[in-house]
């Protein structure tokens, strides 16, 4: 089973969705379903296939986000090195290097409509 590294604020993102849908979406739709049982014949009624479907699309995320949190790996940002780039570091650019523009050297052709030639 393949590891999924995630921080722990994703890690707590996906347990509250998990929550949400587990202990509000799940009862809610049953209720809906339940309802709509009760308007008359199920295969012309809108409201129960409706129903149905968000309910088939609530189960097929929670089992999503059930296999995506069994696979978790978090990764402690705050025990990075800072020497190598990892999943959950931040990086800064400093300074990049730009190539010029072959039409106009004195525009970097990474910003051409941003950037202004000086004529100092």
């Amino acid at each position: 089973m393949e590891k999924l590294p995630m921080t722990a604020e994703g890690y707590a993102a996906l347990e509250t969705e998990l929550k949400q849908r587990q202990q509000v979406e799940r009862p809610r739709i049953i209720q809906q379903i339940t309802d709509a049982r009760t308007h008359g014949d199920l295969s012309e009624n809108a409201e129960y296939h409706a129903a149905k479907e968000e309910q088939a699309h609530n189960e097929g995320r929670i089992a999503e986000l059930e296999d995506k949190l069994a696979r978790a790996e978090v990764i402690d940002v705050s025990k990075l090195s800072g020497e190598t780039i990892t999943f959950g570091a931040t990086v800064t650019v400093v300074a990049a290097r730009q190539a010029l523009n072959p039409v106009d050297p004195t525009v970097p052709s990474s910003c051409p409509a941003l950037c202004r030639a000086s004529t100092s």
